[in-house]
């Protein structure tokens, strides 16, 4: 049987080439393997909604919704576990039921704490903020929480370049700020890194948003 160290360091791989369904199966061997484990439920929940293409919006809503539950009871087995676990844990909650102001707090608080792999908490959260508030077309807060992604992703790229899913999101960051070049040059390097191509439908998906969200 595979350790908790080589099924988690697999998972993250898989995670790490958009291999959400391989990921999703691993997982839940994990979970098979370690059922009392809290990390293992973790991937198992995240797992469960984190693979977006394929499915209709409607879909995905019920999805992330049933991943949002899954890790909200996983929130009050915390007692015990390591700060990192903790962390994690609260940012895939914030994410899957929709909570980026929150998100972002988390970040900031576990970056004033020394954690600065958080500052991805503050960098999803933050351009999450200033999407609503672009569509709500409140522009000067939308930039404002755009720059707030971009600065954090910067500091996060300094403790982990190479991971693909970061690029996403930053390049949303800079894109509605209105650079465009930079926009693509992100999502270029999201490809690369997942080995997907620039035409994925997810990269596109994200573009066409931030697009709409300029214009």
């Amino acid at each position: 049987m595979k350790s908790v160290e080589e099924f988690e360091s697999k998972i993250r791989s898989l995670s790490n080439r958009a291999r959400y369904d391989d990921a999703c199966v691993l997982s839940r061997y994990f979970l098979r393997a370690y059922p009392d484990l809290v990390v293992a439920a973790y991937y198992e929940a995240v797992f469960t909604a984190e693979k977006t293409e394929g499915y209709s919006k409607a879909e995905n809503r019920m999805r992330y919704a049933t991943a949002a539950k899954k890790l909200q009871r996983l929130l009050v087995r915390l007692r015990g576990v390591d700060s990192n676990l903790r962390t994690r844990i609260r940012n895939e909650y914030y994410w899957f039921s929709n909570q980026p102001y929150k998100q972002f707090l988390l970040g900031q608080e576990q970056v004033r704490l020394g954690y600065q792999r958080a500052n991805y908490s503050q960098g999803v959260g933050a351009i999450g903020v200033a999407k609503e508030y672009a569509r709500k077309g409140k522009i000067g807060l939308a930039m404002r929480w755009a720059k707030r992604s971009e600065n954090a992703w910067k500091r996060f790229f300094k403790v982990d370049p190479n991971w693909y899913n970061s690029y996403l999101f930053y390049a949303q960051s800079v894109g509605l700020q209105g650079r465009t070049t930079e926009m693509n040059r992100a999502f270029r390097r999201a490809s690369q890194i997942s080995g997907k191509s620039i035409n994925w439908a997810i990269i596109q998906e994200f573009k066409e948003e931030i697009e709409s969200l300029v214009k």
